[in-house]
């Protein structure tokens, strides 16, 4: 195939997407743009898949000093190991040095802990031998002068005196299931039926190299988790049962994800090369109280959460941004929480807009929720008179709800800060034509405050109440509040603020969230703070400074 260069006259009849330029001719779908969350963002997903166009308009930002992707260093390690007879501890050196930016002690700790557990992975003894494939499986069709790749990112395997090809993903957990859709299970399947070897062409922007075709009977696409070397087959069959597989599960989604549509602003939004030019995140310049000029900064994305990750200690923080595997994650007085918040949820979700009463919840010693958040016994107990609190403070009670949202995921883009916000509500509501933030939190404490104003704070309320300050989800502000229900099991406190009518209490807000996030956004090495917390750390397993019987305690 002719190379004619990035933003060549190649595939000029096939332009690139709006507010793009370059060439729309190759398409390359990989395996996780059909499962990730972010590929539910359509418009992201339409300029992610074509690798010879780019943003129309380019600003130009330092890129983050510590390495974001450490499972790509995992796998350069295991293929030295596999693929030259390396050492594990040089292959882990090396894979470091290969590395584009500096590591964290946290990533280095998970490096050497990954590498060991995908050579001791809990493949079965019965299943058929593999040696390391010579690159990634792709299939490559020339379709109306386009080119169309498909492939996945893993570990491939392959049996060539069985005609065997397996194809593994990776994830920085255990190994579970569930956590891998089918489309995305299709695609890959796909690329290791039908696909010949490859390596990268010489630019990312460039179709892949073929190596050669070679006979396939059968596949394999297995899930590996690097916390504790489990394995799970997820499928297998012949070409022709492949073939079935991804006409089911995937085709369409594939045709949805090259095709584009509608923005939907969240956690794409801080890979996403067209954020400068899309209107979808509300974009919001001083929201975070970083004032124009301070950066330039790394772009990040941000959440209530990661502030108060970073507030008791930053490595906590980084490890929970670099999804490090946690243990423990969440006490029962957490998971109690957790089953309210949903079983309040699916009520409000209903559509109805009919408030919650006694029929809709659950009473006395009943069991109820469902997997990991069924409450029985005691818990079950506590949570029903927790939810019999609500009723008496349901927003559906009052007049002029019109529009119940609850659990939205909304994005607001901050370019002074460099950063994209993701909130979540537990719920939005539209009343006489003015946002309503609702949040509820559970607690057995009689003053889980202490006397304080929560709405000035918690960063998730400060946030909520500078949020509507900005008019950031437009609505009439004059009747914009942000509410606080509190469920215990003897009594419901709510309480509000209105923003458009308390300044005060705006400011003190906007002054909580310029303190949480100065810090944050000056850090680019995360130093861990040890401190009580570390006994309850969910990521004490990555940190060389938490004490080593709290590290022992949480394996």
């Amino acid at each position: 195939m002719q190379d004619r260069g990035r933003g060549g006259a190649a595939g000029a009849e096939w332009p690139p997407p709006e507010g793009m330029t370059g060439s729309g001719a190759l398409i390359r779908v990989q395996a996780s743009h059909a499962a990730d969350e972010q590929y539910t963002c359509l418009r992201f997903a339409e300029g992610k898949t074509r690798p010879n166009a780019w943003p129309g308009r380019r600003v130009e930002r330092p890129k983050p000093y510590l390495e974001n992707f450490v499972l790509g260093l995992v796998l350069a390690a295991v293929r030295l190991v596999e693929c030259e007879g390396m050492a594990p501890q040089d292959a882990v050196r090396q894979a470091e040095d290969s590395a584009g930016r500096s590591l964290h002690r946290a990533q280095r700790r998970f490096l050497r802990h990954a590498v060991a557990r995908w050579l001791e992975r809990d493949r079965p003894k019965e299943a058929p031998p593999v040696i390391p494939a010579p690159g990634p499986w792709v299939r490559m069709r020339e379709v109306d002068g386009r080119t169309w790749e498909l492939t996945g990112w893993g570990a491939c395997h392959h049996n060539p005196g069985r005609r065997l090809r397996e194809f593994s993903f990776l994830c920085y957990g255990s190994a579970d299931p569930r956590s891998v859709p089918k489309d995305r299970i299709a695609i890959a399947a796909l690329a290791a039926a039908l696909g010949e070897p490859a390596r990268q062409g010489a630019k990312p922007w460039h179709p892949y190299r073929l190596l050669g075709a070679e006979p396939v009977d059968h596949v394999r696409v297995a899930l590996t988790g690097l916390h504790d070397g489990s394995y799970r087959l997820l499928f297998e069959g012949g070409p022709d049962t492949v073939r079935a597989y991804y006409e089911e599960h995937a085709e369409a989604r594939v045709k949805e994800i090259v095709g584009g549509g509608p923005a939907t602003p969240g956690g794409s939004c801080v890979g996403c090369r067209r954020l400068e030019t899309c209107d979808a995140p509300v974009r919001l310049p001083g929201l975070l109280g970083i004032p124009a000029g301070r950066g330039p900064f790394p772009l990040r994305e941000l959440s209530a959460s990661h502030l108060r990750y970073y507030r008791k200690c930053p490595q906590m923080y980084f490890s929970y941004a670099q999804h490090l595997p946690r243990t423990r994650e969440y006490s029962p007085e957490n998971q109690l929480g957790k089953a309210v918040h949903a079983h309040l949820e699916a009520n409000h979700r209903s559509g109805l807009l009919t408030p919650c009463g006694g029929a809709d919840m659950p009473w006395g010693d009943t069991a109820w929720g469902d997997g990991e958040l069924r409450m029985t016994d005691e818990w079950s107990r506590i949570g029903s008179r927790m939810l019999a609190q609500h009723i008496d403070m349901c927003p559906l009670l009052n007049d002029g709800v019109t529009t119940v949202l609850p659990e939205p995921r909304r994005a607001f883009y901050d370019p002074y800060a460099h950063a994209v916000l993701i909130v979540k509500p537990d719920l939005l509501y539209l009343e006489h034509g003015s946002w309503v933030w609702r949040e509820t939190k559970t607690t057995q404490s009689a003053d889980a405050w202490m006397g304080r104003d929560p709405f000035t704070t918690d960063p998730q309320l400060a946030l909520a109440v500078v949020l509507l300050a900005e008019g950031a989800f437009g609505g009439d502000p004059a009747g914009s509040r942000v509410e606080l229900e509190v469920l215990r099991p003897d009594s419901g406190d709510p309480s509000y603020i209105e923003p458009c009518n308390e300044p005060e209490r705006v400011e003190a807000a906007r002054r909580l969230v310029r303190e949480y996030v100065d810090a944050w956004r000056g850090d680019e090495v995360f130093t861990p703070r040890p401190g009580a917390h570390c006994r309850t750390c969910p990521v004490t397993e990555w940190c060389a400074s938490a004490p080593e019987e709290v590290r022992r305690g949480r394996r």
